[in-house]
């Protein structure tokens, strides 16, 4: 079994939105075209003469279960160790984020679905010792938000409202739509909880504002993170 078909057998049978497998499977590229040293260079990133294409390829190829914790361990120290010591940070949330979602791919969630049992005897048998049950997280550092010395101990309804003086009455004297879309922003993302992808793709046809609700749902372009993010915000 392949990893490319390992793609297919999840994009087959679990339900996942199409913005998250996108996210685990180029996650999974990534990790296994490191740890088996396919495609060093720029051809992955060549998109008009096939070079991505062919490096696609040659990446889904791999057995998915040959992979080993070895390989792994020593694609992280070659990532980390060359990071400057203020990339290093950063370089561990990268390494993290490729990870969490590689794992994700492979997870219990999956197997549960594809996982190989009497009542499936076609499913895929899973080995004991696959590495991404071992492997740690690296560990990072406070991601706390620190707010400008000027928001300090001040609550969100006040941040709101100096927004609206600073972006929202001052957009229709001077400095126009640009600021009027970040105070939506900033609305929307704090009073209604959307999401940056959420407000992005917002229509207005969304917006009721008779009863103060919006609708958020997925379109053609925008699928939503999760399905319980499908619903009426008000």
């Amino acid at each position: 079994l392949t990893l490319g078909q390992y793609f297919r057998l999840v994009e087959d049978r679990c339900f996942i939105s199409e913005n998250t497998l996108y996210e685990y499977q180029t996650a999974a590229r990534n990790l296994y075209s490191r740890a088996f040293s396919v495609g060093k260079g720029l051809a992955k990133h060549d998109y008009v003469n096939g070079g991505n294409e062919t490096w696609r390829e040659k990446v889904e190829s791999i057995p998915v279960f040959s992979i080993t914790l070895a390989q792994i361990e020593r694609h992280r120290k070659e990532f980390l160790s060359s990071r400057k010591v203020e990339e290093l940070q950063s370089g561990r949330t990268t390494f993290n984020k490729v990870l969490r979602n590689t794992k994700a791919l492979f997870g219990q969630k999956v197997r549960r679905i594809l996982e190989k049992t009497n009542s499936n005897p076609i499913g895929v048998e899973f080995p004991d010792d696959f590495p991404f049950d071992k492997l740690q997280m690296e560990k990072e550092g406070s991601k706390r938000f620190h707010l400008n010395r000027h928001f300090v101990g001040t609550d969100p309804e006040t941040i709101i409202v100096d927004a609206k003086q600073e972006f929202y009455d001052a957009s229709e004297h001077s400095r126009g739509d640009e600021d009027l879309a970040c105070y939506l922003i900033l609305l929307l993302a704090s009073v209604a909880a959307l999401r940056r992808r959420e407000i992005d793709e917002l229509r207005w046809d969304a917006i009721d504002r008779a009863g103060c609700q919006i609708d958020v749902r997925p379109s053609g372009n925008h699928q939503l993170k999760t399905t319980s993010s499908d619903d009426t915000v008000g």
